[in-house]
């Protein structure tokens, strides 16, 4: 069902979508009111124009104007309250009914905002038909709209396009599309005038042809209701905050859903070393010709591909970043755990809401499938791959770890759940006199010998196997746990630092490195988005404060404590016996 029609069929959800879209463009009306002159015109319609918030704004710039707010009648069921509340009773006439039957006839000014680029060119020119019919000879038709760069600019209204393309089948457009559109409605589009804010005002005035015919079944002009007014809900006009930071956040998932994407169809590994232009790049990933722009300049405005030149003949190419980070062939790739996310996690996270009511796991386990670990451990090339995606996010606080730790005084290390072995082998390639040992499940030995060798560290590091819940750790001055406690609840988290204070000499440290929240849970978001991950992976399992840490390893025994920062959002919390 298209999202108009349902809205239609849950008028709350329509209230609930009118207030977000009042939200959502923000100080747009006063930017619009500002920068045309209305003072001059004494009928406005605004058509599709819902509570009524741009055409109160437009009003009060236009004393001597009267207007008729023209919106579906379950849509305009809130905007009394709106047009009571700034003192326009008198002046603004509601007027029920679909821009795809009619709109209210001879208007000085029709104002359609945000309406254009919610349709296919077919329902836009029976929009725009409908106008061109009832508009007066000296009228004016107003498009506020976002108006996209000719070339291949960044723009923020290109993951507009695309949200347009996979919603309601719409489309924004350039300046120039907007005019073939306005002359096949029988319009002449005078002139374009930005505003403060997003958008533009795309100024059009009627042509001496005829207006293009309606479509069949289509009615013309219709007896307009007046609506009496209704009681305000007390609501007053009020200095607006700027939401901006939590319509960001909101959309946020456009953004994570374009690189996730991008890196899942390989689009920096197929570029690799090479400049290829919008089309040869869409050809290679075999994309429909009306999403390439779009995509690829979307992934230039975000700073992960940069573009050589304008028009069809620019040439896209990695950014520095992208080429290190996101080709499968650099070593410092880490676009494994960015298709797992993409894979796994962008479903699982949908089920936030239960996650949040039941405290159980969202994973493949909720619809009787195997769990992702023991699908992996089952299966050893998968196994490996699934570490080498782990490599790319882990070895950054790695190396920062092994920068800034004091290994003077120790002489051993064990890191527990070491993978493929990248702990020891970052801290083995600092500290020559240390010899360290890689501790895992039995199916993941062989692949940390592998890549041990491979670093030529087998001298220096050993392996060792088992289940650290059912065998004593081995011993060691230092023994480190990357991202290892985060995974288990209290109980399991309490039996590993046990384990280790078992293990470890006088002196000893036991070294847990995650995304550590703040004490005061207020700053480290990662972390506390990573709880809540923990919380949709397993259910019990849970990220902590470096005071968390310090209580738990207390109890145990360990005497000194301290935090040292790594990289990102990631810290080493040390306990020392």
């Amino acid at each position: 069902m298209p999202i108009f029609d349902y809205f239609g069929k849950n008028p709350e959800l329509a209230s609930l979508f009118s207030e977000t879209m009042v939200g959502f463009h923000g100080a747009e009306p006063a930017a619009v009111a500002a920068a045309y002159d209305f003072s001059k015109l004494k009928t406005i319609v605004d058509v599709g124009g819902a509570t009524g918030h741009l055409l109160t704004t437009v009003l009060a710039h236009a004393p001597a104007a009267r207007g008729i707010l023209f919106d579906l009648p379950h849509v305009l069921r809130d905007a009394p309250a709106v047009i009571q509340s700034r003192g326009l009773t008198d002046r603004v006439t509601l007027d029920p009914g679909s821009f795809f039957d009619r709109v209210p006839a001879r208007a000085d000014a029709y104002l359609l905002s945000h309406i254009i680029h919610d349709w296919s060119e077919a329902q836009c020119l029976t929009i725009l038909g409908h106008c061109r019919r009832a508009i007066n000879s000296e009228g004016r038709l107003l498009l506020i709209e976002m108006v996209l760069p000719c070339d291949n600019t960044p723009h923020p209204g290109k993951i507009l396009d695309m949200v347009m393309m996979v919603g309601p089948g719409g489309q924004e457009r350039t300046e120039q599309e907007y005019s073939t559109l306005l002359a096949k409605a029988g319009f002449r589009m005078t002139r374009v005038i930005p505003t403060e804010s997003a958008v533009s005002i795309i100024e059009a005035v009627p042509t001496s042809e005829a207006a293009p015919a309606l479509p069949k079944g289509t009615r013309h002009e219709e007896p307009r209701t007046e609506h009496p007014p209704v009681q305000t809900n007390g609501l007053s006009d009020a200095p607006l905050l700027d939401p901006s930071a939590i319509l960001q956040t909101g959309f946020g998932f456009w953004k994570s859903k374009v690189l996730l994407t991008a890196v899942e169809l390989g689009v920096f590994t197929k570029l690799a070393s090479r400049r290829l232009t919008g089309a040869e790049l869409g050809a290679v990933l075999k994309f429909h010709p009306r999403a390439i722009d779009d995509f690829f300049d979307s992934l230039v405005a975000m700073k992960f591909l940069d573009r050589e030149g304008q028009g069809p003949q620019a040439k896209y190419f990695n950014t520095p970043e992208g080429a290190l980070f996101l080709d499968e062939g650099s070593p410092r790739y880490i676009g494994g755990i960015l298709t797992m996310l993409n894979a796994r996690l962008f479903k699982f996270w949908n089920d936030l809401p239960e996650a949040l009511r039941t405290g159980r796991a969202q994973n493949e386990s909720k619809y009787g499938q195997k769990g992702v670990f023991e699908e992996l451990y089952s299966d050893p090339p998968r196994l490996e791959q699934f570490m080498g995606a782990m490599t790319g996010l882990s070895r950054p606080n790695f190396e920062a770890f092994a920068a800034k730790f004091d290994f003077s005084k120790f002489k051993t290390l064990c890191d527990v759940g070491g993978a493929a072995g990248l702990l020891s082998m970052e801290v083995a390639k600092r500290h020559p006199h240390l010899k360290c040992t890689s501790f895992d499940l039995p199916p993941v030995e062989p692949i940390a010998k592998k890549h041990i060798a491979a670093a030529g560290l087998g001298a220096r590091i050993s392996t060792a196997s088992g289940d650290f819940f059912k065998e004593p750790l081995p011993k060691a001055d230092i023994i480190t746990m990357g991202m290892i406690l985060h995974d288990w609840n209290l109980d399991k988290k309490m039996h590993l630092i046990r384990s280790a204070y078992n293990s470890l000499p006088p002196g000893g440290a036991l070294v847990a490195i995650e995304a550590l929240i703040d004490d005061a849970r207020r700053e480290n978001l990662q972390g506390l988005l990573m709880s809540l991950n923990m919380l949709i992976e397993f259910g019990d399992a849970f990220d902590y404060t470096g005071a968390d840490f310090k209580k738990w390893c207390g109890e145990v025994g360990f005497k000194r404590f301290e935090v040292i920062h790594l990289a990102g959002p990631s810290s080493a919390a040390i306990a020392y016996k």
